[in-house]
């Protein structure tokens, strides 16, 4: 379990020791594991915001708890409103000004990357501060791991650094595209997480295991 606060912001990235799906697991199970995290991390004042997950680019501005449609990105000003984001490799990505204003919560795969999710967080941010912007970036699927076949090159054809070739295999470093993007856009990370899902066994990785089990990135400010 990963807990990082700066000033009102307040960010955990879980691992495998609780299973916080609802869609893969019985419904019984899941609210209670959701009890167990929300007294244990969160208290009973947070309530949570969420998406169902379709590997888009879409970003949704939220300002009630509850289901928010489809979706891989939320946006929120509102105190106490947890934006949840659930993942297995892809790359959690929280993004908030540093007066903690207001705050996103990403679900980069590389399919939303490449279809721009992270550019279109940031222009909907855009419309409510000019603040300087930081990034937090969770643990997920690395080069040391992520093998990729030679079509998928291009999809990233503008990003060719972040592939490596080692022993006639092709490894794809998903973190590379969205730094590069982060830094043209003139977000400073101020968290990266070195762990890669795939190969570190206390996290839950769909790559490694074909399993329907999630961890999640939940952030939200804080009164």
């Amino acid at each position: 379990m990963i807990k990082i606060g700066y000033k009102n912001i307040k960010a955990i990235f879980t691992d495998n020791r609780i299973n916080l799906s609802y869609k893969h697991i019985p419904y019984e199970r899941a609210i209670k594991n959701w009890s167990k995290f929300k007294k244990e991390y969160l208290g009973e004042e947070i309530k949570l915001s969420y998406l169902t997950q379709i590997h888009s680019e879409k970003v949704k501005f939220v300002e009630n708890p509850g289901w928010q449609g489809w979706g891989d990105g939320l946006i929120t000003t509102k105190e106490l409103l947890a934006l949840t984001i659930f993942v297995a490799d892809c790359t959690p990505l929280i993004i908030f000004d540093e007066k903690g204003t207001i705050v996103a919560n990403l679900h980069c795969g590389w399919k939303s990357v490449k279809y721009r999710i992270i550019e279109n967080a940031i222009e909907r941010i855009r419309m409510y501060t000019r603040e300087k912007l930081l990034a937090l970036i969770g643990p997920s699927s690395r080069e040391c791991c992520y093998e990729v076949d030679n079509e998928f090159i291009e999809h990233f054809k503008n990003y060719l650094k972040a592939f490596k070739i080692r022993q006639e295999k092709i490894y794809f470093s998903l973190i590379e595209v969205i730094e590069e993007i982060l830094e043209t856009l003139g977000v400073e990370i101020i968290y990266k997480s070195e762990i890669c899902t795939i190969c570190t066994k206390n996290f839950f990785s769909y790559r490694r295991t074909k399993g329907k089990e999630r961890q999640i990135s939940i952030v939200y400010k804080s009164i």
